[in-house]
Formats: C-alpha cells, sequence, structure tokens
C-alpha cells in the first residue's frame, strides 16, 4: 500500500506543479484565462459530457481526499 500513496501523491505533486505554472502564466497573461476558462465550460456543459464530468469529480474528490 505504501508504494500506491506513494505514485499517488507524486502524481498530485506533478499536478500541483502544472497549476502553479499555470497561474503564472496567467499573472503574466490575464486574458489567457478567459479565453482557458471558456473552452472549458464549453466542453463540460455539453449534454453529452456526462462522462467527463464524472471523471472531473473524481479527480477533484482524489486531490481534496490528498489535501
Amino acid at each position: 500500500m505504501k508504494i500506491f500513496f506513494r505514485i499517488l501523491l507524486a502524481i498530485y505533486a506533478f499536478c500541483l506543479a502544472v497549476f502553479s505554472a499555470f497561474a503564472m502564466y496567467v499573472a503574466i497573461f490575464p486574458d489567457a484565462y478567459v479565453d482557458i476558462s471558456e473552452h472549458i465550460i464549453q466542453a463540460i456543459s455539453t449534454d453529452n459530457a456526462t462522462a467527463l464530468r464524472i471523471a472531473v469529480f473524481a479527480v477533484a474528490l482524489v486531490f481534496f481526499a490528498l489535501s
């Protein structure tokens, strides 16, 4: 079980690094946030995106549990 948690924490650390890089990019180019958020909202709010919504929820739940 230890190896599973180590792998999970490594993935979590990588995702946090990507999120931090995104935050730095948005701090330099604020208009990029609007474009990216509109694209994500459009992708998630379509009628056929049930699987995507469940995947986003599952990933968010795992990140919440690790935090």
